[in-house]
């Protein structure tokens, strides 16, 4: 199954420093912009209850006054809808601020060539392009009670989050939800050796 990236170029009459994370504002944009072309699509995705089939990136900036995110979708029918709306939007708000669509840029990757043609790394480098944290659930905690220990606590007024936050990239973590969306929408099936995710295809080249 292909993976499409979407860039959304934008331009702002004021200059920002897109310092801190804007995914939320960005899935904000993203769903109203969405809502606009096809409401119904749009509801169903927004009380879709699993993982979703796209990820957004950070708003960067490219230069001033120039700002560009990026929406990668697993789904064709998302990709058009997407290309369709923002092809009919010529400013957004977002930050609290006024922007210009400029540009939509598309590109399809056929993630089986991409397989094909990969070679094995044994080390990487990531430049983190805005403040990151990970976190995972308490280890000191059963899964099975995790739901009901959150009802107490909702009932006795306490955080209900059983979440460890933590400031340094683990390999595991900072894979994981990458290597579920290729798993489920992409056909490639994932497993794991000494924190180093390898990725094999579960269809015949």
């Amino acid at each position: 199954m292909p993976i499409d990236v979407l860039g959304i170029l934008l331009e702002c009459s004021s200059n920002l420093n897109p310092i801190y994370f804007s995914g939320f504002h960005l899935r904000g944009l993203f769903y109203k912009v969405l809502r606009s072309f096809d409401p119904g699509f749009a509801g169903w995705l927004h009380g879709f209850r699993g993982l979703a089939p796209f990820s957004i990136s950070p708003l960067m900036k490219i230069d001033s006054g120039t700002y560009i995110f990026r929406i990668t979708s697993y789904l064709t029918k998302l990709s058009d809808a997407l290309i369709k709306a923002f092809s009919k939007t010529d400013d957004v708000e977002l930050l609290n601020r006024r922007f210009r669509v400029v540009e939509i840029s598309y590109k399809r990757l056929d993630l089986e060539r991409f397989m094909r043609d990969s070679v094995p790394y044994t080390r990487y480098e990531l430049d983190f392009l805005s403040p990151t944290c990970f976190r995972r659930p308490c280890p000191y905690i059963p899964l099975h009670l995790m739901g009901f220990l959150a009802r107490i606590m909702k009932f006795i007024g306490r955080p209900r989050s059983h979440y460890r936050f933590l400031p340094l990239p683990e390999p595991i973590l900072m894979l994981r939800n990458l290597r579920r969306q290729w798993q489920q929408y992409a056909g490639f099936m994932c497993y794991r050796s000494s924190s180093i995710y390898s990725l094999h295809s579960s269809r015949t080249l």
